[in-house]
């Protein structure tokens, strides 16, 4: 009886995040990750993404995996995709690059401009305990360069998107 109880909960919770019933989508969904789970109901309650929904259900868990020791993210939600920064960055080229892409979904970027509100990006502040909604000015504003007298950072964290090989952009 309990374990059809949690099945059944599992399966409506799955019904509703955006996008098809998959496999990616229900392993997602039983991720123990406190801040995945946290992006997950904040998915569910916009109903975003509706398309690249595995920006979701694949790149951003496994950005949040190679950044596991409580790194501090900036996470941009789409009507059609995703992006997961972390806000120290290891050069400022890293940094750079990500507050233009930052810019660009603000819906302010000439290149690609917002015509209402409600098709504008989404940002937030990702930690450990919350996702705070935050303007883009303040997500690009808070990511920033890693201190030259930093510790060594582990779980991959220490390396480039680029070196990695993984970008979910």
């Amino acid at each position: 009886m309990e374990v059809r109880r949690q099945s059944e909960q599992v399966s409506l919770a799955v019904h509703r995040l955006p996008g098809a019933d998959t496999t990616t989508k229900l392993d997602a969904i039983q991720s123990r990750d406190k801040r995945y789970q946290l992006l997950l109901a904040e998915a569910a309650r916009l109903g975003w993404p509706r398309g690249f929904c595995n920006d979701l259900y694949l790149h951003d868990r496994r950005k949040l995996e190679d950044y596991r020791d409580n790194h501090e993210m900036i996470w941009v939600l789409r009507e059609n995709g995703t992006h997961l920064y972390p806000v120290l960055c290891e050069s400022a080229g890293e940094a750079r690059y990500y507050r233009q892409v930052i810019e660009y979904w603000s819906g302010d970027d000439k290149l690609n401009q917002a015509s209402n509100d409600a098709d504008r990006a989404r940002f937030y502040f990702l930690s450990e305990s919350e996702v705070k909604s935050i303007t883009w000015q303040e997500a690009r504003e808070a990511v920033r360069v890693r201190p030259a007298d930093r510790s060594p950072v582990v779980d991959g964290a220490d390396r480039t998107p680029e070196s990695r090989g993984t970008s979910n952009d």
